[in-house]
């Protein structure tokens, strides 16, 4: 690790207030910044940067896919019937290649393949539009496509995982009441977008 960049990366961060500013004065991605941050932690011994975490709930995680997606190799109507399609794995559930479902109280895990693995929902979420694959995407994600049929929902009878809703704030800023209210507007956003689970 280069000692001067990692420095300069914490600054970044104090100085601006969030990594995601840091990241933009500095010309580089905000994972950049925070892997930097974290090393210089790490070689240090010591936390430089206090963080707080909120959880505001789960969603749950749904298939779907474009209307004419799943007649190239038929509609799934098992889980199973998974392996014979191109699924998109979204990268931030624990793990991308195995799809969990559950129905009755039984639980199915099935390893799903396919051409396309990303940590952006948005971006798996177009390439369901655009025809590409079955995505399996959390419920605020993909409530206005199931509405306007640009997506259709497969396997509906079977619930997938849960999903973790959060917030990442400075601990210092807990008690803000202009946070507090953001947090407020978020969760009322995630509800009204098809996150009905959601609850802080």
């Amino acid at each position: 690790m280069d000692r001067l960049q990692a420095i300069e990366a914490f600054l970044a961060v104090a100085e601006r207030g969030s990594f995601s500013a840091a990241a933009r004065r500095l010309g580089t991605t905000k994972s950049t910044v925070s892997k930097r941050v974290r090393l210089l932690e790490e070689r240090l011994g010591v936390r430089l940067l206090h963080r707080t975490t909120r959880r505001l709930g789960g969603a749950t995680s749904r298939c779907v896919a474009a209307p004419a997606c799943p007649a190239r190799h038929g509609v799934p109507a098992h889980p199973r019937d998974l392996a014979r399609h191109n699924c998109l794995r979204y990268l931030y559930t624990r793990r991308p290649d195995e799809w969990r479902f559950t129905r009755r109280g039984e639980t199915v895990t099935v390893r799903v393949e396919g051409s396309l693995a990303a940590n952006n929902g948005d971006l798996l979420r177009e390439a369901a539009r655009a025809g590409l694959g079955i995505a399996r995407l959390p419920s605020f994600m993909i409530a206005r496509e199931l509405e306007d049929g640009t997506l259709q929902s497969l396997l509906p009878d079977r619930g997938g995982e849960e999903v973790g809703v959060f917030a990442v704030h400075p601990a210092h800023r807990q008690t803000n009441p202009a946070l507090r209210a953001f947090l407020d507007a978020l969760l009322a956003h995630f509800r009204r977008s098809g996150g009905a689970e959601i609850g802080a």
